[in-house]
């Protein structure tokens, strides 16, 4: 082959053409989908963000409870609470102070990115002969 037909160089432009266009297609349907993720983004934070929220609330609420207990097994003398009623309460007291009420996190994805697709501007720059 000498160079490249009519024909071939009008495939060749049709091909670079069609690839910008997918290319194109692509950076919108990429828009789009990081569109869509921060709006689901968006409401899954919220919804974390009350389930904190109600983790700190129970926290709060056991650590009041724990406290009382602490103060009513002190107040029993030093024989009870080595006895086996004593010694089951402080293993309730204490069942109740192991709870973690830690926040949940949650890692997001990062957004995506259009990658670079320069084989039509390659491919438009090769010559249609030597």
């Amino acid at each position: 082959m000498k160079a490249l037909s009519k024909d071939q160089s009008k495939q060749k432009g049709t091909l670079i053409d069609d690839i910008r266009t997918a290319h194109a297609e692509l950076g919108t349907a990429v828009i789009e989908y990081n569109a869509a993720m921060e709006k689901a983004k968006d409401e899954v934070q919220g919804k974390l963000n009350a389930l904190n929220e109600k983790l700190q609330e129970a926290g709060e609420w056991v650590g009041g409870i724990t406290s009382d207990m602490q103060s009513y097994y002190d107040e029993k003398s030093e024989r009870w609470q080595e006895s086996e009623p004593g010694q089951n309460y402080s293993s309730w007291k204490e069942d109740h102070e192991s709870l973690s009420f830690d926040e949940v996190e949650i890692d997001f994805p990062e957004d995506l990115e259009l990658p670079d697709c320069g084989v039509a501007d390659e491919l438009d720059g090769l010559s249609d002969e030597p």
